[in-house]
């Protein structure tokens, strides 16, 4: 039997995202730059046990990434994997808001 390790539980908070983007009218001849926030300060939750690490939002938006059987367990590539899961579920949550408004 496989002894299962006690998992390692921290808390996150993820700095806000801007974006920036600039935008042309050829016709009328003019340029426009303008910034957007994208998130504001996410706070996760990351547990890592065994093979896997899970990364779960503040709103309840989560991933998991596992390692497979050949593969070399990464701390780095595994929050990475599962943070990206994660903000995948949390933007799909902001765009079914932003429809509604």
């Amino acid at each position: 039997m496989n002894k299962i390790s006690d998992p390692e539980k921290n808390q996150v908070v993820y700095a806000p995202v801007y974006r920036k983007y600039t935008e042309f009218n050829t016709e009328e001849n003019w340029m426009e730059d303008g910034t957007f926030k994208m998130d504001g300060g996410i706070q996760a939750t990351v547990i890592r046990q065994d093979e896997y690490t899970i990364v779960i939002f503040d709103d309840g938006s989560k991933g998991v990434a596992k390692c497979g059987e050949n593969e070399h367990y990464s701390r780095n590539r595994g929050l990475k994997i599962a943070y990206t899961r994660a903000m995948i579920e949390h933007l799909q949550r902001q765009l079914e808001v932003l429809c509604k408004e």
